[in-house]
């Protein structure tokens, strides 16, 4: 199963200057506190955004205790396209296809 998926949008582009993001050029904190918000509204319970040095993720667990990241940020190279992916983490079985049940 394929858990990427790359759009283009303006809606996500950075607010700030590139010296206030995580690196230089890469973008994802308008898109994940966008998705952490929606699938709140939608009753997904996350963690609010984190970020590494290649993009932002969310976290979220599954009721059998399968542990994931919805990872997003910007392609290289631009400010208004974009990628997320899934990537299983820690405990659990992660024998979920589509864990956001």
């Amino acid at each position: 199963m394929d858990t990427e998926v790359t759009f283009k949008s303006e809606r996500f582009r950075p607010v700030l200057p590139d010296e206030s993001q995580v690196n230089p050029g890469r973008y994802g904190a308008e898109l994940a506190f966008w998705l952490c918000a929606e699938l709140a509204k939608a009753g997904v319970v996350t963690s609010y955004p984190n970020y590494e040095d290649w993009g932002w993720f969310i976290e979220y667990t599954t009721e059998s205790g399968d542990e994931y990241w919805l990872c997003c940020g910007n392609v290289d190279g631009s400010d208004h396209e974009w990628m997320c992916f899934l990537e299983p983490k820690g405990k659990g079985r992660h024998t979920a296809m589509y864990p956001l049940e």
